[in-house]
C-alpha cells in the first residue's frame, strides 16, 4: 500500500506477478485490489489506460460484491479522471460514488472524491465552486487535507490575494511523510504561487516528479526561465480543448499583441486579477509587446475596478440578485457571476456583505444599509 502513494513505478513493476497470484489463489477479491492500485499507479505516471483500467475494476468490484473494493475503485478512479483532465468522467461518476459512499458511512473517502471533483474544477476555471468543495474535503483530518488546503491557497493567490499562508500550511503537514505524489503537486502550485507574485528563483525543477506533475512543473520553470519550445497558438487550442481556459490564457504569454490582450480578459473574467497582473509583468521582464492597459476609469478607481464591475457593485448595495442585475444591465447571469467574482477578490472580501462594507470604508459607495443575500 505504501508503494501506491510513494514509488507507482515500483507497483507496475510487481503487478504482474501478484496478478498472477491472485489468479492461482482464486481469489477474485485480491485480484480486484491488485488492479486497482495498478490503476491508480499508472495513473499518477500519466498513463491514459489508467483510467479504463480503474473503471473495468469498479464494474468487477459491483459485480462480486466487494465493498471495500467498490470503495476503493470509485475514489481512485475518479482521483485519478482529476489527474488526466478527463472531466467528463469525473463529472459523470461524481455524484454516484458519493451517493454509495454514504450508504457505506464512510466520510474520509467521501472528502477524497471531493478533493478530486475540486482538482477537476481549478483546472476548469471555476475556483469559487474549487474552493466549495476542497473545504468540504477537509472536514476530518486525513492524508488529502494538505491538498485542499493548498489548493484553496491557490485560487487565492491567482486571485490576487496572499495564499502563501495557506500553501505554507499545506506544506509543513507534509512533513515527515515519503516524498510522493503529494509533494508533487503541491510543488507546481507553490511554483505557480511563486511565478505570480514574481519570486522566479523560487522555482526549480523535481527530479522526483512523474507524470503530470512533472510536465507542469517542468512549464512553470520555462516560463520562469523565459523559454518557450512549443507554437503558442497551438498550446492555447491544446488547453482549450481540455476545458482549461486558465492555462489556455498563460499559453498566450509569448504570444502577438491581439493574443495577449484577449488573454488578459480571459483571466479577468475569470477572477484571475493576480494572474493578469503577472502576465503582463512577465510580457514586459521578457521583451514581447505589452497588451493594452486598463481604461483611465479603471486606474482611477482605488480597488482597481472596472466601470462594469463599479455598476454591478452598486447594485450589489442595494441586496440585487444575479438574475436581477443581469436583466437591468443586459448581461449573462454567467457574466454577473465573474464580475461579482472579481469585485470579491479585488476588495479581498468573502462575501458579497463585506465586499459592499470593504467597498464604503474605502470610500466607493455612498453610506447607506447593506441588503441582499451574502
Amino acid at each position: 500500500m505504501e508503494s501506491i502513494a510513494f514509488d507507482p513505478a515500483e507497483v507496475v513493476a510487481q503487478a504482474p506477478q501478484a496478478l498472477e497470484l491472485a489468479q492461482r489463489a482464486g481469489s477474485e477479491e485480491a485480484r480486484v485490489d491488485i488492479t486497482i492500485s495498478l490503476g491508480l499507479a499508472r495513473g499518477h505516471l500519466g498513463d491514459p489506460s489508467a483510467l479504463g483500467t480503474l473503471l473495468t475494476a469498479l464494474d468487477d468490484a459491483k459485480t462480486a460484491r466487494l465493498p471495500f473494493q467498490t470503495i476503493r475503485a470509485y475514489v481512485n478512479a475518479i482521483d485519478v479522471a482529476a489527474e488526466l483532465r478527463a472531466h467528463s468522467t469525473v463529472e459523470r461518476f461524481a455524484d454516484e460514488a458519493i451517493q454509495r459512499l454514504d450508504t457505506f458511512q464512510t466520510a474520509i473517502p467521501r472528502q477524497t472524491v471531493q478533493l478530486s471533483v475540486a482538482r477537476s474544477l481549478l483546472d476548469r476555471g471555476r475556483f469559487e465552486e474549487a474552493v466549495e468543495w476542497a473545504r468540504a474535503s477537509r472536514r476530518d483530518e486525513h492524508g488529502s487535507v494538505p491538498l485542499a488546503l493548498g489548493l484553496e491557497g491557490l485560487v487565492l493567490t491567482r486571485r490576487g490575494g496572499d495564499g502563501g499562508s495557506l500553501l505554507d500550511r499545506a506544506w509543513a503537514a507534509l512533513a515527515g511523510v515519503p516524498q510522493g505524489w503529494r509533494h508533487a503537486l503541491l510543488r507546481v502550485w507553490r511554483a505557480e504561487a511563486a511565478w505570480l507574485r514574481g519570486d522566479l528563483e523560487a522555482i526549480a525543477d523535481d527530479a522526483t516528479a512523474t507524470g503530470r506533475a512533472a510536465v507542469d512543473l517542468a512549464t512553470w520553470v520555462a516560463r520562469a526561465n523565459g523559454t518557450f519550445d512549443r507554437d503558442w497558438r497551438a498550446e492555447v487550442e491544446r488547453w482549450r480543448g481540455l476545458e482549461a481556459p486558465y492555462e489556455a490564457a498563460l499559453a498566450a504569454l509569448p504570444g502577438d499583441e491581439r493574443a495577449a490582450s484577449e488573454a488578459v480578459g480571459a483571466l479577468r473574467r475569470l477572477g484571475a486579477d493576480g494572474a493578469a497582473r503577472a502576465f503582463a509583468r512577465e510580457r514586459g521582464r521578457l521583451g514581447f509587446e505589452m497588451p493594452r492597459g486598463p481604461r483611465a476609469t479603471t486606474l482611477a478607481n482605488p480597488a482597481g475596478l472596472t466601470r462594469r464591475e463599479q455598476e454591478v457593485l452598486g447594485h450589489l448595495a442595494r441586496g440585487t440578485t444575479n438574475p436581477e442585475i443581469g436583466r437591468t444591465l443586459h448581461l449573462s447571469e454567467r457574466t454577473v457571476a465573474h464580475h461579482v467574482s472579481a469585485i470579491l477578490a479585488k476588495l479581498e472580501a468573502p462575501t458579497r456583505t463585506a465586499a459592499v462594507e470593504a467597498a464604503r470604508r474605502a470610500g466607493l459607495l455612498q453610506d447607506g444599509p447593506v441588503g441582499g443575500p451574502t
